[in-house]
């Protein structure tokens, strides 16, 4: 596919700049949506008639700001989720006292969020936060891929018949007994295999407590995660 972009020698924004910026804005106005592919660095910098090196530079940047993806063998394509709620705070906690800042107006901001402000997305008087978080994904570089795909390979030739069968709802013994292991002497913790149920996550654990504990009616107190209340 080719991108409507546009560069200018003469412009006082370099190249790669220009690159970045306008596809920016195409994914920030949703003119290219979540999953689309973008073209080649070769095929774009043939498109817009600059070098390749310059190009690639602009999706590194774009990479570096979450907005596009590259996987091996398979393309670069825009992100499932930009994470621009995620940068910003308009009050902290400074001495027990709650400090506005959106009277903060000279702060020094990155090119991506003179982007998002500029569309409209977050509030033009936010101040940047330190750290740019990608909220609910993990680093995926840092899961052990091959390690798990030859343990889940080793585990279904050995299994035969099992996972045709209905098991115990608790979940395997053997994974319950070996969490029983690893409780004791990294956490202090002494929890029988009968005492471990296995859920499909935190929200699955937070439904079956929620349905054995709560009755109708019952107050509750939960956080909201990721904002602070002063």
């Amino acid at each position: 596919m080719q991108l409507p972009l546009k560069v200018d020698a003469q412009q006082k924004m370099t190249l790669q700049s220009q690159i970045v910026e306008q596809i920016r804005g195409m994914i920030l106005d949703g003119r290219l949506r979540s999953g689309d592919f973008l073209p080649t660095t070769r095929a774009l910098s043939e498109q817009v008639g600059i070098s390749r090196n310059t190009t690639m530079q602009a999706y590194e940047r774009l990479m570096a700001e979450g907005y596009i993806q590259t996987r091996p063998y398979v393309g670069t394509f825009v992100s499932a989720e930009i994470p621009e709620n995620a940068f910003f705070a308009n009050v902290c906690a400074c001495g027990g006292e709650s400090v506005d800042k959106t009277s903060v107006s000279d702060i020094a901001i990155s090119p991506r969020i003179s982007a998002l402000r500029a569309h409209g997305i977050v509030n033009p008087h936010a101040e940047r936060l330190v750290a740019d978080f990608w909220v609910g994904r993990p680093a995926p570089d840092a899961f052990p891929l091959k390690t798990w795909s030859h343990l889940i390979r080793r585990r279904l030739a050995r299994s035969g018949k099992v996972f045709a069968e209905y098991r115990d709802p608790a979940g395997f013994i053997e994974l319950r007994q070996a969490i029983s292991d690893h409780l004791g002497p990294t956490r202090g913790l002494t929890a029988d295999p009968d005492q471990i149920i296995i859920v499909g996550g935190a929200q699955d654990g937070l439904n079956l407590i929620a349905r054995l504990l709560i009755e109708p009616g019952a107050p509750v107190i939960i956080e909201q995660i990721g904002r602070a209340h002063v």
